[in-house]
């Protein structure tokens, strides 16, 4: 979806971890009621500032970087 990956980090425990562009939206839109209008790749930004909770994201990078530093 995406050429850049996203490092989260659990706020709880410290994990982090590095995520694509279609994994940061699974996140968003997880548990939703059938009523849901989904976040997209447009606008995601706004979706993670309101509903996501013990997840932050703390830096991008493109895809082979991450690719090369955690493989």
């Amino acid at each position: 979806m995406s050429d850049m990956r996203y490092i989260v980090r659990d706020t709880q425990t410290g994990e982090r971890f590095v995520w694509d562009l279609t994994q940061v939206l699974e996140e968003i839109n997880r548990d939703r009621s059938a009523d849901w209008t989904p976040y997209t790749k447009d606008d995601w930004n706004q979706g993670w500032d309101n509903w996501v909770d013990n997840l932050e994201i703390i830096g991008f990078m493109r895809k082979s970087v991450a690719d090369s530093i955690y493989s």
